[in-house]
């Protein structure tokens, strides 16, 4: 359990792991019926997750670092990587914070783009990079190489903001395609959970 006055956290999350659950299962079921699918459940495959991420929230967590982090959710493609973050995303209205989901290739298309106002609301609040692995490596801008995912990535751990993120990749994968130095900004930015079994897609 969190000890008041340990770390300080980009968030307060005032429920028990309890009310967590409860809560994420009710964003679950309205994130569902946005997209017009059957009812929430938990099973087998996805109950790990779920139990790490409702101790993430409530505090309830060993390591008290972890806390001051973001989530990276880990897994196979339809294993439900993406639908559990939007899970979390509408669980951040109960304590009025926003953040934004965008795909890792929607950040390259901004930077191909040169739309800079995209660009500076990646850098600022809270975000979750979706699918990161899936973009382009780099972009050739008028003879300057731009790695968009390395840089937002950079810029966003040394100003400390509060990242999320999705990959079908693991911690080596990731580390052959950004670097060593990401990986360890990852590490140090978020907390890894992964989210197993076959694709849930229909």
């Amino acid at each position: 359990m969190l000890k008041k006055g340990t770390i300080q956290r980009p968030f307060k999350w005032p429920y028990s792991t309890k009310e967590t659950f409860e809560i994420l299962a009710s964003s679950a079921n309205v994130v569902l019926h946005r997209k017009r699918n059957k009812g929430f459940d938990v099973d087998d495959n996805n109950k790990l997750a779920i139990l790490h991420i409702c101790h993430y929230l409530s505090g309830e967590v060993n390591d008290l670092s972890s806390l001051s982090k973001g989530v990276m959710l880990l897994g196979d493609v339809g294993a439900g990587k993406t639908f559990l973050m939007e899970v979390i995303q509408e669980m951040f209205l109960q304590i009025n914070k926003v953040f934004t989901i965008i795909s890792a290739i929607k950040i390259f298309e901004a930077y191909k783009a040169n739309d800079y106002t995209m660009i500076r609301r990646l850098e600022t609040g809270i975000i979750c990079i979706d699918d990161l692995g899936s973009e382009e490596r780099s972009i050739n801008n008028w003879g300057t190489i731009e790695h968009p995912i390395y840089q937002v990535l950079m810029k966003r751990s040394i100003d400390e903001r509060l990242t999320f993120a999705t990959t079908n990749l693991d911690a080596k994968q990731l580390e052959v395609r950004y670097g060593k130095r990401i990986r360890d900004r990852l590490r140090e930015m978020c907390v890894t959970i992964p989210v197993v079994g076959p694709s849930r897609r229909k």
